[in-house]
C-alpha cells in the first residue's frame, strides 16, 4: 500500500500518569489545610482583646484543637486504609469550610472551642496523614524528593494564607477573615477531593465482599501491599523513638507559630509585618522541602532528621536575643529549613521502616506524638509567658533543649538498608 500521508493516521497522545494530578490535587488541599491550621497566631491578639484573656487562655483554643487533632489524625488514617482518599478529603474539606464558617459566627468563647477547636480538628487533624500517606502509596522511587513536593503544601499554605488573614482582620475583623476562609476552603478543598480515588489497587465486589485487584501496573507496583501491621509496628525500638521526635519537635516548632507574632508584635513590630515573619517561614519552607527530601534520598533519612533538629536548635538560640526585625527575619529563614526540611523526610522514613500496607494508621498514631507535643508546647509557652512577667526567654530555652533531644535521639534510629517495600 503506497505510503500516502492521508493513510496515515494520528495516534492520541499518551496521558499523563494519574499519580501526577493525585499529588496536584493533594497540594492544593494542603496549601488551604495547612494555611488554616498555622494561621491561628495571626488571630491571636485580636481574639485574646475580644475575650479580654491572658495568653495561656487564649492559647488553650489552639492546644484543644491540636489535642483533638491527634485523635482525628489517627481516624484520618484508618479511614484511608479502608475507604480511600475521595472520602476522606471531601468529608475534611466539609468540616474545614463549615468550621471556619461557623467561627466566623462565634460571639463567645465556648462555641470557639466547638467551631475551631472541635470542626476544624476533624476537617484539618489528618491532613499531613492523608496526604503523606496516599501519596506514598503511588511513588515509591525517589520517595522523600516526592514527600518534598506534596509537602510544599504547609509552606505555601503558611506564606499565603498568614497574610491574607492578617490583611482581612486590618480591613474587617476576625470574625469576617475567618468567613472568608471558610468559604475559600469550600470552593478549593472539596472540588479536589472529587478527583481523587484509590491511589493503589481498583476495588471489586465478589459474592458480596470487597475485593482487590492487585495486578501491578507501572503507577501502582504490586509490593504496597507489603509491610508492617500497627501492633508489629509497636514493637519495634523505632516506632517509639519517632514517637518522641515528633513530640519534642513539634512542642518546639508550635512555640514559634503560634507564639511568633504576638512575640513581635510585643516588640512593637506591626502586625502586618509580624505576620510577614510567617510567610517568611513557609516560603523558605518551601526550597526546604525540596532540598531535604532530595538531600535524604542520597545521605539518609536519618542524617537529614539530624541536620534539621540542630538548624532548630540554632534558630531558637538565635531567637533568645532577637529583638529588631531583621534579627526575626534571619531567624525566620533558619527555622524555615529546619520546621519546612523535616516533613518530607519523616513521611519517607515512616514508609521505608514500616512499608506501606498500613501506613496510614500507623502514621496516624505516630502523628499523635506531633499533635501532643503542638498541644504541649502552645499552651505551656503561654503559661510560662504569663508566670515569667511576659518574658518569651524561658519558652525560647525551653524550645532549644527539645531541639537538642532530638538530634540525641535521632542518633538511636535504625535506618533500614533497604525499603521493606
Amino acid at each position: 500500500m503506497p505510503n500516502h500521508p492521508i493513510l496515515k493516521l494520528k495516534l492520541p497522545k499518551e496521558r499523563p500518569p494519574y499519580r501526577w494530578l493525585a499529588l496536584s490535587m493533594i497540594l492544593l488541599i494542603g496549601i488551604i489545610a495547612f494555611g488554616v491550621h498555622y494561621s491561628f497566631g495571626v488571630f491571636f491578639k485580636s481574639m485574646q482583646i475580644d475575650f479580654g484573656w491572658n495568653r495561656a487562655a487564649t492559647s488553650s483554643i489552639y492546644s484543644l484543637y491540636v489535642v483533638l487533632s491527634a485523635f482525628f489524625a489517627v481516624i484520618t488514617g484508618w479511614a484511608l486504609d479502608k475507604h480511600g482518599p475521595r472520602i476522606v478529603f471531601a468529608t475534611m474539606g466539609l468540616f474545614t469550610a463549615s468550621g471556619l464558617l461557623l467561627t466566623g459566627q462565634a460571639n463567645s468563647p465556648w462555641q470557639v472551642y466547638i467551631t475551631y477547636s472541635l470542626l476544624l480538628a476533624i476537617g484539618t487533624g489528618g491532613i499531613y496523614v492523608a496526604s503523606m500517606a496516599t501519596i506514598n502509596r503511588w511513588f515509591t522511587k525517589k520517595r522523600g524528593t516526592v514527600m518534598g513536593i506534596v509537602g510544599l503544601g504547609s509552606p505555601i499554605g503558611m506564606m499565603a494564607m498568614s497574610p491574607l488573614a492578617a490583611y482581612l482582620i486590618a480591613a474587617y475583623n476576625w470574625q469576617t477573615s475567618f468567613s472568608i476562609m471558610g468559604l475559600i476552603a469550600f470552593f478549593i478543598m472539596i472540588p479536589c477531593s472529587l478527583l481523587l480515588r484509590e491511589p493503589h489497587h481498583k476495588r471489586s465486589t465478589h459474592n458480596g465482599q470487597e475485593t482487590s485487584n492487585c495486578s501491578p501496573t507501572p503507577e501502582a507496583p504490586l509490593h504496597i501491599q507489603e509491610g508492617l501491621s500497627l501492633p508489629e509496628a509497636i514493637r519495634t525500638r523505632n516506632f517509639w523513638l519517632l514517637l518522641g521526635i515528633m513530640f519534642l519537635y513539634s512542642s518546639c516548632a508550635y512555640i514559634v507559630t503560634a507564639h511568633l507574632v504576638p512575640h513581635a508584635i510585643d516588640l512593637d513590630i506591626p502586625p502586618l509585618k509580624a505576620a510577614s515573619l510567617l510567610s517568611i517561614i513557609g516560603g523558605t519552607g518551601i526550597a526546604a522541602r525540596l532540598l531535604m527530601g532530595r538531600i535524604s534520598d542520597s545521605i539518609g533519612r536519618k542524617r537529614t532528621y539530624i541536620i534539621c533538629s540542630l538548624l532548630m536548635a540554632i534558630s531558637m538560640a538565635w531567637l533568645t536575643s532577637a529583638s529588631e526585625l531583621w534579627m526575626l527575619y534571619i531567624f525566620a529563614i533558619i527555622f524555615g529549613v529546619s520546621f519546612g526540611g523535616l516533613a518530607p523526610v519523616h513521611a519517607a522514613l515512616v514508609g521505608d521502616i514500616f512499608g506501606l500496607r498500613h501506613i496510614g494508621v500507623i502514621m496516624g498514631v505516630i502523628e499523635m506524638g506531633w499533635q501532643a507535643g503542638a498541644a504541649a508546647g502552645t499552651f505551656l509557652a503561654g503559661y510560662i509567658f504569663d508566670i515569667s512577667n511576659g518574658s518569651y526567654t524561658p519558652v525560647f530555652i525551653a524550645g532549644i533543649i527539645a531541639a537538642l533531644t532530638v538530634t540525641g535521639l535521632a542518633f538511636l534510629l535504625e535506618e533500614p538498608e533497604s525499603s521493606p517495600v
